[in-house]
């Protein structure tokens, strides 16, 4: 997980007292950001901390594409804010990494096809694996890099459905 400035420094709100901090947080980073969001502002009374909460693509979207500027971005990965970096919203060097991801396999509940492996995923049972799309999403990339990793990756092309978002898939 990483998190970037922007460079653009913090609004002050209409009665001039406190400042805003506007971040852009991954949907699947609700909890843990929300316990900080709180812990910061009692610390920092001054300070009124925004989170904006959105998948991770579409907040490169929003930014390049729309022009938007938080103060933060974070990102679930280096994909996300290598995509920054490039489109210039993001100086080099401003990235940091702060935290990490577990790889997780869902399977229904009823979990039909007996799936607790990733090399469960060969069965002839299980018809699809959906993926957030590995070009766009770091989620995505990440789940790509394991299967490859375990050999799985070229053997299930053809039971693979990528979509734009982590949730979706």
């Amino acid at each position: 997980v990483f998190a970037s400035g922007c460079g653009k420094t913090s609004d002050k709100s209409a009665t001039g007292s406190k400042r805003v901090l506007t971040i852009y947080v991954p949907c699947g980073m609700v909890l843990p950001f929300t316990a900080a969001k709180e812990a910061f502002e009692s610390s920092h009374p001054e300070v009124t901390v925004n989170v904006v909460l959105d998948n991770g693509n579409v907040v490169v979207r929003r930014i390049l594409d729309k022009g938007e500027q938080p103060d933060m971005v974070v990102s679930p990965g280096t994909l996300e804010m290598k995509t920054l970096e490039d489109g210039g919203a993001v100086s080099p060097g401003a990235v940091q990494p702060f935290g990490q991801f577990e790889l997780v396999l869902f399977a229904p509940r009823s979990n039909p096809a007996g799936v607790s492996t990733m090399s469960n995923l060969l069965k002839p049972s299980v018809k699809n694996l959906a993926i957030a799309d590995p070009k766009d999403n770091s989620v995505g990339l990440y789940t790509m890099q394991a299967l490859k990793a375990a050999g799985l990756w070229e053997k299930l092309q053809d039971k693979i459905t990528r979509w734009d978002h982590p949730i979706t898939a």
